[in-house]
């Protein structure tokens, strides 16, 4: 962790400090059911099918969406509201499951969060390219996803551990509040030039 932290103060800029700091709180939100999203889906009346046409859902949404959100993140005035409001809309989806109740109600989710993840890939990643110093590209680009794996690693522990401890409601709650800490860290992006 102190490699981490110091890594990011000393090494690199504002704009990419604040999107790995987002990713790694993202990531772990997504990490503390992905391990266990069978069982949840079990947990409200699907099986296998369930959990495959949703997570197919999710993708399919994803990939649609982000080529439409590709063309208008080129534009440099809406990229970084685009990025705020794709993890806002994550966040809220992660509500969601604290509600839903049958797979159909999961399959509208996993669409809104296909939606989410496509308002913010392309503007991030084109930031995050824009901003990586040159000849530390690999450097820069390992360093976010080296944290990256390791927060998905940690968070999929984790959150069987609280699943199996206090239930998938608690378990949803933790996602619920990582994503508004990552939609909360991410919002400075509006208030950095050159985003």
């Amino acid at each position: 962790m102190f490699i981490f932290i110091m890594f990011l103060i000393t090494v690199m800029n504002k704009i990419l400090r604040i999107l790995i700091t987002t990713s790694v709180l993202c990531n772990a939100a997504f990490a503390f059911l992905e391990p266990i999203y069978a069982i949840f889906v079990e947990r409200i009346g699907g099986f296998i099918l369930e959990a495959s046409i949703s997570m197919g859902l999710y993708a399919m949404a994803l990939g649609i969406v982000t080529i439409i959100i590709g063309k208008i993140s080129d534009n440099k005035q809406h990229r970084a509201k685009l990025i705020v409001a794709g993890y806002a809309l994550a966040a809220l989806a992660f509500l969601g499951y604290y509600f839903v109740k049958s797979p159909w109600e999961l399959f509208a989710i996993q669409i809104v969060l296909g939606v989410s993840s496509a308002l913010i890939d392309p503007g991030w990643n084109a930031l995050f390219g824009r901003n990586v110093k040159k000849n530390k590209e690999a450097t820069e680009w390992g360093f976010w996803e080296g944290c990256k794996q390791i927060s998905i690693g940690i968070a999929s522990i984790v959150g069987g551990l609280i699943a199996f401890a206090f239930g998938f409601k608690i378990l949803i709650l933790t996602m619920f509040i990582f994503e508004v800490a990552a939609t909360i860290n991410v919002s400075r992006l509006l208030w950095v030039k050159n985003t």
